[in-house]
């Protein structure tokens, strides 16, 4: 879990959807069983673990010659779509 989520925050770092909006809890949070401190990031950890079980199950793949082209306006998208083959792991 600790290089799905290095491995997330890093293209976070490098093609953030937003460039100027934090997502960090204001202040100490309870939600079920769950307590986020201040600045706990949920948003991250939910996303880590929807994506290391996405990972668990399928690879992901670029066809072949597709390279997406960043651009950035409010929020960071491919300028040509993002295209991905998932295969299912045996």
């Amino acid at each position: 879990m600790t290089q799905v989520r290095d491995v997330f925050r890093e293209a976070l770092r490098l093609y953030p959807p937003v460039g100027f909006l934090a997502r960090e809890c204001a202040a100490d949070t309870q939600m079920r069983d769950k307590r986020m401190p201040k600045g706990a990031a949920f948003a991250t950890q939910e996303a880590v673990l929807i994506l290391s079980s996405l990972l668990v199950r399928y690879r992901f793949e670029l066809p072949e010659g597709f390279s997406p082209k960043p651009v950035g306006r409010l929020t960071l998208h491919s300028e040509n779509g993002m295209r991905m083959i998932l295969k299912r792991r045996d």
